[in-house]
């Protein structure tokens, strides 16, 4: 079994907009190592107010993933290794949250069943290969082209695939469970 994970959309406090990481090169959601240098800490405002405690995994609003040190320490745990975090603030209006991390998952598998998933299409593919870009509603991935894998992306919504061992780590570890974080379990064909 597979999850599917995003923030949670519906709460009121996350992080608004993308930081500035002085190189418009940078990709955190291509599934790739970053070799350029990236300015840290990394800075993501939010709308966060002193008193509140942030969830561990924000990518509503952001093109760089941001997760709490505990989500990283749930990862290691995990044994899950496939992935870079560089040091990274939650900045709100009247307090900062140092115990945070941008993520980069490094791992793109191009499993998608586009006809059993359910996905608005945003950006079409092209001949050279490139998918089409969407947001999905559901995830169905071919099982065969996961092998054995338990965490990375799909290229067409660059969402963050992990395996039900994963999550239930994640869950385990994390105070709270899995707080403002959605996880969709994944159909698989």
């Amino acid at each position: 079994m597979y999850f599917w994970l995003r923030e949670n959309w519906t709460l009121d406090c996350t992080v608004t907009g993308t930081p500035d990481i002085g190189n418009d090169e940078i990709d955190f959601l291509a599934g790739s190592p970053l070799r350029a240098p990236i300015e840290k800490p990394i800075i993501f405002n939010s709308n966060f107010k002193c008193g509140d405690q942030p969830h561990h995994y924000f990518d509503y609003g952001t093109c760089i993933p941001a997760v709490s040190r505990k989500f990283i320490d749930a990862l290691i745990s995990a044994n899950v290794d496939n992935f870079e975090f560089f040091p990274a603030v939650l900045k709100g209006a009247d307090q900062q949250w140092s115990d945070y991390f941008a993520l980069n998952v490094l791992g793109m598998v191009d499993a998608v069943d586009v006809d059993s998933s359910i996905y608005d299409e945003v950006m079409g593919g092209d001949e050279d290969g490139m998918p089409p870009l969407g947001i999905f509603t559901a995830i169905a991935l071919y099982e065969e082209r996961i092998c054995s894998l338990e965490f990375f992306r799909e290229p067409i919504g660059n969402n963050l695939i992990i395996s039900e061992r994963v999550f239930d780590k994640l869950v385990e570890l994390l105070p709270g469970g899995i707080m403002g974080v959605v996880a969709h379990e994944v159909v698989l064909t």
